[in-house]
């Protein structure tokens, strides 16, 4: 059994942990909006919108990162409760 503080902080890394795969989950959405969006523009001869949904799908994947780093970094995190 894990004792009180303990198991409050992996209780709380699960909420974050789940809170950001959900906000994943939305970016990843709007990543394949935006990918047949453009494509449906590239398709009908209008190639103006690919630079800025390249530029919108690097912004995501570049927040995916950062989330990702993150969450590394809180499970990295040395545990500071009490008893061992």
């Amino acid at each position: 059994m894990i004792p009180g503080p303990r198991l409050a902080r992996h209780r709380q890394q699960a909420t974050l942990f789940t809170v950001l795969l959900l906000f994943n989950l939305m970016l990843i959405i709007l990543q394949i909006w935006l990918f047949t969006a453009t494509l449906e523009n590239m398709l009908a001869g209008k190639p103006a919108m690919a630079i800025p949904a390249a530029a919108a799908s690097l912004a995501c994947a570049a927040i995916n990162v950062w989330m990702l780093v993150g969450l590394y970094r809180v499970d990295r995190e040395p545990d500071t409760g009490e008893g061992g």
